[in-house]
This record gives C-alpha cells, structure tokens and sequence, in this order.
C-alpha cells in the first residue's frame, strides 16, 4: 500500500561549493536549529575539489531567517553561494515496505521522466521516497504517481 503527498509550502536553499568534510552538516543543521528552523530535505552532492553543494528545503515561512542564518554560515565555511528557490514542491511516495519492494524508485523516476517532470533533490528512508521538483508540476506529479500506483483503486 502506497501513499503519495505533496508539500507546496517549502523552499529550497543551496549552499554552492561547501568545503566537503566532516562537521559541516552539524554546522549548517546546528545554525538552523538555534533558530528554531525545521528541515524537511537534504541532498549533499560531492563536487570535484574536494567541495559539494548541500540543498535543503524550509518551510516558506522560514525562508527569511533561514537565509540569515545560512549567509552566516556561507562566510564562517568559505562557501561560494547561496542560492534560493521558493518554487519548489516535496513528493513524497510511503510505504511501510518500501524498502522491501523492488522497482518502487524505477517506476517513480519513469513516471516523472516520461512526464518531463525534473528532480532536483532526493531523499530516502525505509519507508519513503521524496523528490523536490518545481511547484507548479506538484499536483500532476501527485496525479501521475496515483494512477502508476493504484492508489484509490478499488480491489475486486
């Protein structure tokens, strides 16, 4: 059994060209937490140089002081940028046993790729599987994952 929702009431923040080391996470999380800034996404990406780019999603609300905090941050790591995106949704397919279900993420990723549906983060567990994707593409992706997994269909 599967269950798919969407979260249209977030933003994305990049910190570009992150020293890539041990600590940077407890720093980035550790500075939002003082704020009381809740996280609902992470993806890191390793870049050459020893660097990676590390996205995150906030609520929009939190978007302000979440870049307040995250300048801060940029200059004490040496990081490049910071970037923001306030069009972005959360995907997110559940299932108690996801992990144990082969094909769940192919299929996902078929779906939106043959829909030109683009992911620009991903984040897994156990028991779910979460994509960002531009906002506007959110209750079509919802739509589309529905119908691939037979979500509301009625059994015979």
């Amino acid at each position: 059994m599967f269950q798919i929702t969407a979260n249209t009431e977030v933003a994305a923040i990049t910190l570009n060209l992150v020293p890539d080391r041990p600590g940077i996470g407890a720093q980035v999380f550790g500075s939002l937490w003082t704020r009381g800034i809740n996280v609902f996404l992470v993806s890191s990406t390793p870049l050459a140089g020893g660097k990676a780019n590390i996205t995150l999603s906030v609520n929009k609300k939190d978007l302000q002081p979440a870049i307040v905090t995250l300048k801060k941050v940029q200059h004490d790591l040496g990081a490049d940028s910071l970037s923001t995106d306030f069009d972005v949704a959360l995907i997110c397919l559940e299932s108690p046993n996801l992990a144990t279900t082969p094909g769940v993420g192919k299929k996902l990723f078929e779906v939106f790729s043959t829909n030109k549906i683009n992911v620009h983060a991903v984040s897994s567990s156990g028991t779910s599987l979460t994509c960002m994707i531009i906002g506007k593409d959110a209750p079509r992706a919802v739509q589309l994952l529905n119908k691939e997994f037979e979500i509301g269909k009625k059994e015979k």
